[in-house]
């Protein structure tokens, strides 16, 4: 899992997405974690920052496990 208070924050193009997505970095480019997008565009700030308009799929998929005992 990915720390969200080090992650990127960005836009992706196309299909009238506006949420803000958390960043990686590929080979080709940036992309958004959720995995709908290349990143068209940064965000000032970081992905923790942005509780406004903020991609839930890329918060999930940032935030580390939670393993509770049974």
């Amino acid at each position: 899992m990915y720390m969200v208070e080090a992650l990127e924050a960005g836009v992706v193009g196309g299909a009238g997405d506006g949420r803000v997505h958390a960043v990686r970095m590929t080979l080709q480019g940036p992309v958004a974690l959720c995995g709908v997008g290349s990143i068209v565009g940064g965000v000032p700030g970081r992905f923790a920052d942005s509780d406004r308009d903020a991609c839930y799929a890329c918060l999930a998929a940032a935030m580390p496990l939670q393993r509770t005992s049974a």
